[in-house]
């Protein structure tokens, strides 16, 4: 049977008559299918072995832009559960009682450091085997995670046990009542069991995080929202305590928890599903060494929270730290709308370095950074022009307003960390998060020596510009310069126009 006019047909190379099986898949690279096939023929399959990233630099943008929307309208959610719930409980439990359990639950969510940033680690390594579509190495890396923050949770429950009996919890969380003191060390252990619980149950948002799905996640959380403010509804219709509504909100929580694992992992990605089998110490070992950074950073960040408020005590007075609470307050706000675009664009820009579309990144972290910056300057100018009437309103309070310079001085403090961030989300996503842990540090440092010695001098002002100081030496330029060098260094691909 003659070949030689379908061989002309398909492009293949007249001086290379002994084509095999073998020596087409062992091909490396197109060039080397080049050299075996022809050029025509190679071409023809190149789109194969390397297609081009049109489609999927279109479709990361669509998926960056729905699991924003998904974000904002979690967040709505959220804010109006809450707005129902807070005045459900303060009037069910009272004022003291109320009080103490918004105390015990919050203390008992610094254990959320227990997760020691192995989640945000994970992140990175799920992106890197989606890009490759290699779901083996993403299986053995959630498997791994998973075995190992789970030993380390039960670390944590065991320390917890063994110390429970020796904490005067009377004294740690002080009461008039008798009746309320007795029911302390129950709603402590019972928060302490259910936020176990929930950190156990985290991997699986890391999940929808690193494939970019997190409008899924957005439908499970607002389910949950909803569950939870029935649960509490019942345990106040029930006549419950404070441990009630422990109880109540924290098991319909797991319960939700269950589901969503058994629907992700048994229809949604069945590929990543985890198995003892793929457990491996390797891993997990490096995952843990990055995720020491990321620890630092939570860290960091937590104490840095708390440190102004301690300052303004040390240098002033209670009262000062209101003026303080009630500036940040809407800036807070704000920044947490902002921030809500930075999570989905953590996994995109981690797929899109691994496909080297530096014009991908450069361009919507520009979007990103413009608009965030631009919110929080809107709300800079809003608040200096007019903030101390609105919070006027808001608090019905006077006394305490914060003065025009504090409001001004945060607002500065706040854009540039809004500034910042957007370009962490970059470094974030290469994997070089020691440059902010080290930054972090620094901040956390200077803050200190500078909160104690503009404080004495300026009082709540000096503690806010302190921190903007402190900010712009260590962060706010260092960041955005490694991020850029980061996206620069990338092999440039060919823009997608419209993406």
């Amino acid at each position: 049977m003659d070949l030689s006019g379908t061989r002309k047909q398909m492009g293949l190379a007249t001086e290379h008559p002994a084509i095999t099986l073998q020596s087409v898949l062992t091909a490396e690279q197109p060039a080397d299918m080049a050299s075996v096939l022809g050029d025509a023929a190679a071409a023809a399959i190149e789109p194969l072995i390397d297609p081009p990233p049109v489609a999927t630099t279109a479709s990361r943008g669509r998926r960056l832009l729905k699991n924003v929307i998904a974000g904002f309208f979690q967040r709505g959610v959220g804010v109006a559960v809450g707005l129902v719930t807070v005045p459900l409980l303060l009037h069910h439990l009272g004022a003291e009682q109320y009080g103490l359990y918004v105390t015990i639950t919050a203390v008992v969510g610094w254990l959320q450091i227990g997760r020691l940033g192995l989640g945000n680690a994970l992140i990175n390594e799920l992106v890197r085997c989606q890009a490759s579509q290699d779901f083996g190495a993403g299986r053995r890396a959630l498997t791994s995670l998973w075995l190992g923050s789970s030993l380390v949770l039960a670390a944590i429950g065991l320390l917890c046990v063994l110390a429970f009996p020796l904490v005067p919890w009377g004294a740690v969380f002080p009461t008039s009542s008798e009746t309320l003191a007795g029911a302390v060390p129950h709603t402590v252990g019972l928060s302490i069991a259910f936020a176990l619980l929930g950190m156990a149950a985290s991997p699986l948002w890391v999940v929808y995080t690193a494939l970019q799905e997190q409008h899924r996640a957005t439908s499970w959380a607002v389910a949950g929202a909803v569950l939870s403010l029935s649960a509490t509804w019942a345990a106040v219709a029930g006549g419950y305590g404070m441990a009630g509504v422990v109880v109540a909100t924290g098991a319909t929580m797991c319960g939700l928890w269950f589901l969503n694992g058994l629907w992700l992992f048994a229809r949604q990605h069945p590929e990543l599903r985890p198995r003892w089998r793929d457990r491996s110490w390797i891993a997990f070992q490096s995952m843990w060494g990055a995720s020491a950074a990321f620890f630092v950073i939570d860290l960091a960040t937590l104490l840095i929270l708390q440190l102004d408020r301690f300052l303004i005590v040390q240098v002033q007075s209670g009262t000062a730290v209101t003026e303080f609470e009630l500036a940040a307050k809407l800036y807070v706000l704000v920044s947490s709308l902002t921030s809500l675009a930075l999570g989905p664009l953590w996994p995109a820009v981690g797929e899109a370095f691994s496909r080297n579309e530096s014009h991908w990144v450069s361009l919507y972290l520009r979007r990103i950074c413009l608009a965030s910056v631009g919110i929080m300057a809107a709300a800079l100018v809003t608040m200096a022009v007019v903030g101390q009437q609105v919070l006027s309103l808001w608090t019905q309070q006077s006394a305490v307003l914060p003065s025009r310079a504090l409001l001004i001085i945060l607002g500065i403090y706040f854009l540039l960390r809004v500034f910042t961030e957007c370009h962490s989300t970059v470094l974030f996503a290469v994997g070089r998060q020691r440059t902010i842990a080290v930054c972090s540090v620094i901040h956390g440092a200077l803050n200190l020596i500078l909160g104690l010695s503009l404080g004495h001098r300026f009082g709540v002002v000096g503690v806010a510009a302190a921190s903007a100081i402190s900010y712009c030496v260590s962060s706010a330029w260092w960041v955005p310069m490694k991020a850029w060098t980061a996206i620069n260094a990338m092999r440039p691909v060919e823009p997608v126009s419209g993406g």
